[in-house]
C-alpha cells in the first residue's frame, strides 16, 4: 500500500507542476534557504516604488507588485516569509549545499511521502496489537490514510504553503510513530527517544499549532520511567524540541522584535493585515462549520464531486470581518470514518484490554488535532481545505483503532455490523479523497493534462450517462467561456455546471458538455439569454442541423435499424435566433423528418458526452458520423 500511496502521491504532484532537482531557484523557500546560506534572515529587500505608497500594505495601492510579492511579510523595508522554517532548514538548505533546488512539487511530494510511511507504520502497531483483524480491513484503513488524509488535495497544488503543512504532516507523524511504539514495545533507545522530540519541535517549526502534539512525551515518559535514569530520559524527551521552540521564537524575535510574530501582520495579501482582525470567537462557528460539516456538492462529469463554495454553505449569518471561505470540505462529510474516533474514550475507560495502553497516545494525538482545529478556527477569519491536513491525520489514526478495537472485540452480529459501517465509511472517505485531487484549487491537472483528464473523463462517461438518467433530463455539465454572466444560482443540488440560464453577449460562442440521458424522451434544453443585446435560441444536434423536439422517443430495436439505413445527408440551413426576443417555432414546423432524425442521434448518442458550441449568429457542425465518444452541437 506504502508503493501505491507514493506513486499516487508522485503522479499527483508530477501532473501539476513538474518535479526538479533544479527547477525551484524562485520558490520562496528555497530563496530562504539561500539567504539562511549567506546568513540573512529576510529573502530580499523592497522595490522603492512600493515602500513610496501611502499604505503598502492596502491592497488597492499594491496591486501592481502582487504578482511578484504576495503574501510575503514587508517589515522594515525587507521581505520575510512568515511560513515556518524548519523545512527548509531539514531539506533545502543541505539540498542547496550541493547546488541543488528542489520544486515545490518535489518538496511537497517527498515530505507527504515520508508523512504517509510513518503513518503507515503506526497503523502496522495497532494491527499487530489486534491479531484477529481481517487483511482487508488492514488494507482498507491503509487506504484510509493514503486517500483521506487531504494530502491528495494538497498535492495538486504544491506551492510554498503546502511545503510547510506537508513538512507539519511529516514531523508530526514521525513524532507519533515513534511514541506509539515506545509505548506498545515498554522500550526505546534514547537515540529514538530524542528523535521523536526534535520531530515534535520541527512540526512546530513548520506549522506552529502543531505545537500541541509535543504533550505525547508525557505518556512516553509515565510508560518508560521505570526502565531508564530520570536525568537521561528528561533529557532526551525535553532538551531537543525545547531546543527547536527556543530557536524559533528568537527566530521570530530577530525578524520582527516579537518572538510570538510570525509576520501576519505584516503581509502582502489580499486584504489589509492593519484593518481585518485575527483571533475572534465570532469566526468558530462558521470555521467549525466548514472544516467539520460542509458537505461537497456532486457533479455530473469527471470527478463526481466538488467542494464548496459554491455555494456557501454555512447556514447562518457571517460574523463582522468573516470572508468567504476558500473551498473546503467539512471532515465528517468527507471522511465520515472519523466518527469512530468519538468513542476511543469510552473504550479507553470500559473497554481498556481492547486498546490497553496505545489508547493514550492516540487520545492524545486527537486531543492535538482538536487543539489545531481551534486554533486555525478562532484565529482566521476564513477557511481552506489544506489546513485539515494539521489535524485530519491525527483523527484518523484514532478512528482507526476504535474501529478495529471494536471489530475485535464487540460480540456476534454487532462485530459484522461494525465491520461493514467502518468499511462502507472508509470507502466514501478515499473515494471523495481522490475525487478533490483531481481539482484541488485551481483544476491543474485539467489545465496542464488537457489530453490525461479528457481520457478520465471520457473512461467514466458512463457514470455521467447514468446520472443523467436519474435526473430524467439532459443536465449542462459545464460552461467554458468568461464571457457569460450567470442568472441561475449553483447549490447543493446543482449536479451539473448550476447555470441553467445565463446570459452571452451577441456574436460570441462557448463551449459547454451536456449530458444527455438515456431515457424514453429526448430533451429540447432551451437556455434563455435575455439580456440585453443577448441571443436566444435552442439546441441543435447532429450534421444535418434537424432539432429535437420534446415528443422525440428513443426507439427500440427494429426503430433504431431503420433509422440507422435511412440516408441522412441533406442538410437543413442553420436558423438563426432573433435576438429581439421571440423563441423560434417548434422544430417539428420545419423539419417534418425530426423523429426519425432524433432516434438516429439517440441511437448513437445514448452514452456520448456532447459539446455544445454556443453561437447566436450560426452554427458551424463538421460533417461526419456520430460516434459513441461524443459529437458537436450548437445554440444557433
Amino acid at each position: 500500500m506504502f508503493v501505491a500511496g507514493a506513486a499516487f502521491y508522485l503522479w499527483t504532484a508530477g501532473t501539476s507542476y513538474p518535479l526538479s532537482l533544479a527547477g525551484g531557484q524562485s520558490d520562496g523557500y528555497n530563496e530562504l534557504a539561500k539567504a539562511f546560506l549567506h546568513l540573512h534572515l529576510a529573502i530580499g529587500w523592497a522595490p522603492a516604488g512600493l515602500l513610496h505608497l501611502p499604505n503598502p500594505y492596502d491592497p488597492a495601492q499594491n496591486m501592481p507588485y502582487q504578482n511578484s510579492y504576495h503574501d510575503l511579510s514587508l517589515y522594515h523595508g525587507r521581505f520575510f516569509l512568515d511560513w515556518g522554517p524548519a523545512p527548509v532548514v531539514v531539506l533545502l538548505v543541505p539540498l542547496q549545499l550541493v547546488g541543488l533546488a528542489a520544486s515545490p512539487s518535489l518538496t511537497v511530494a517527498l515530505f507527504s511521502i515520508a508523512g504517509l510511511a510513518f503513518a503507515l507504520v503506526t497503523l502496522h502497531t495497532l494491527l499487530r496489537h489486534f491479531d484477529a483483524v481481517p487483511l482487508w480491513m488492514g488494507i482498507l484503513a491503509a487506504a484510509v490514510l493514503v486517500c483521506s488524509t487531504s494530502i491528495p488535495f494538497l498535492l495538486r497544488r504544491p506551492a510554498v504553503y503546502e511545503e510547510a503543512i506537508s513538512a507539519g504532516y511529516c514531523f508530526v507523524m514521525a513524532g507519533l510513530m515513534i511514541a506509539v511504539r515506545a509505548i506498545a514495545r515498554r522500550r526505546a533507545s534514547l537515540a529514538a527517544l530524542s528523535l521523536m522530540s526534535l520531530s515534535f519541535g520541527l512540526a512546530a517549526g513548520s506549522r506552529p499549532p502543531l505545537i500541541a502534539a509535543a504533550i505525547l512525551v508525557v505518556p512516553v515518559y509515565l510508560a518508560l520511567r521505570g526502565t531508564r535514569s530520570q536525568r537521561g530520559l528528561i533529557t532526551a524527551l525535553a532538551a531537543p524540541c525545547g531546543a527547536c521552540l527556543a530557536l524559533l521564537l528568537a527566530y521570530n524575535y530577530a525578524r520582527f522584535g516579537d518572538p510570538l510574530q510570525v509576520g501576519q501582520s505584516y503581509q502582502l495579501a489580499g486584504y489589509d493585515p492593519k484593518v481585518m482582525h485575527f483571533g475572534r470567537l465570532s469566526y468558530l462557528f462558521p470555521n467549525f462549520w466548514y472544516y467539520g460539516i460542509s458537505p461537497p456538492r456532486p457533479t455530473v462529469l469527471f470527478p463526481f464531486l466538488a467542494l464548496t463554495p459554491p455555494p456557501l454553505t454555512y447556514p447562518l449569518a457571517a460574523p463582522a470581518g468573516y470572508t468567504a471561505p476558500e473551498v473546503t470540505g467539512g471532515l465528517l462529510t468527507m471522511t465520515p470514518l472519523v466518527l469512530f474516533a468519538f468513542a476511543l474514550p469510552w473504550l479507553r475507560r470500559r473497554r481498556a484490554q481492547l486498546v490497553g495502553p496505545l489508547a493514550s497516545p492516540l487520545l492524545i494525538g486527537a486531543g492535538a488535532g482538536l487543539f489545531s482545529v481551534l486554533f486555525l478556527s478562532f484565529e482566521f477569519f476564513s477557511a481552506t481545505e489544506r489546513y485539515e491536513v494539521d489535524f485530519a491525520a491525527l483523527f484518523l489514526l484514532a478512528a482507526l483503532a476504535s474501529w478495529l478495537a471494536l471489530s475485535v472485540g464487540a460480540p456476534g452480529r454487532r462485530r459484522r455490523a461494525v465491520r461493514v459501517l467502518g468499511a462502507i465509511l472508509a470507502v466514501w472517505g478515499c473515494l471523495a479523497g481522490i475525487a478533490i485531487s483531481f481539482t484541488g484549487y485551481v483544476d491543474l491537472l485539467r489545465l496542464t493534462h488537457p489530453a490525461s483528464y479528457k481520457s478520465l473523463e471520457d473512461a467514466t462517461s458512463p457514470i455521467s450517462t447514468l446520472a443523467a438518467v436519474l435526473a430524467g433530463r439532459p443536465i449542462l455539465a459545464s460552461v467554458q467561456a468568461p464571457n457569460t454572466t450567470q442568472v441561475s444560482p449553483i447549490n447543493l443540488t446543482s449536479a451539473g455546471a448550476g447555470v441553467e440560464s445565463f446570459w452571452m453577449p451577441a456574436g460570441t460562442s462557448a463551449p459547454a458538455d451536456d449530458r444527455v440521458p438515456r431515457s424514453s424522451r429526448g430533451g429540447d434544453p432551451r437556455h434563455d439569454a435575455g439580456g440585453p443585446g443577448a441571443a436566444q435560441g435552442r439546441l441543435a444536434f447532429g450534421p444535418d442541423q434537424r432539432r429535437i423536439p420534446r415528443s422525440a422517443r428513443l426507439p427500440g430495436p427494429r426503430q433504431r435499424a431503420r433509422a440507422n439505413r435511412r440516408p441522412t445527408r441533406q442538410r437543413a440551413e442553420p436558423r438563426a435566433a432573433d435576438s429581439g426576443g421571440e423563441r423560434d417555432e417548434p422544430a417539428r414546423r420545419h423539419h417534418p423528418r425530426q423523429p426519425a432524425a432524433a432516434d438516429r442521434l439517440l441511437a448513437h448518442d445514448r452514452r456520448a458526452l456532447l459539446r455544445w458550441r454556443y453561437d447566436p449568429a450560426s452554427c458551424p457542425v463538421p460533417r461526419g458520423r456520430p460516434t459513441r465518444r461524443g459529437r458537436r452541437s450548437c445554440l444557433s
